[in-house]
């Protein structure tokens, strides 16, 4: 599933980000977050040059390609 998001928390030491989905109709505010796990298969690039979970900052915005079933990241596309 490939979602564009907003950057909201980044957690270094748990390998996970929370993203703020665009678009998104639910009516809670905690229905529009979406948290994800990284790991050293994830693939994270702005298309120029690879890039790693340090380098990210909240409000960026990004594309997230992750498995719903696991909320794993496998692609995070930095804009």
């Amino acid at each position: 599933m490939k979602k564009s998001l907003m950057l909201s928390e980044l957690d270094e030491a748990g390998k996970s980000v929370s993203v703020r989905l665009y678009g998104e109709n639910e009516d809670k505010a905690s229905d529009k977050v979406l948290k994800v796990t990284v790991d050293e298969n994830t693939d994270i690039t702005d298309g120029e040059q690879d890039r790693d979970l340090k380098s990210l900052a909240t409000g960026t915005e990004v594309d997230v390609e992750y498995d719903p079933a696991t909320n794993k990241a496998t692609y995070i596309f930095v804009y």
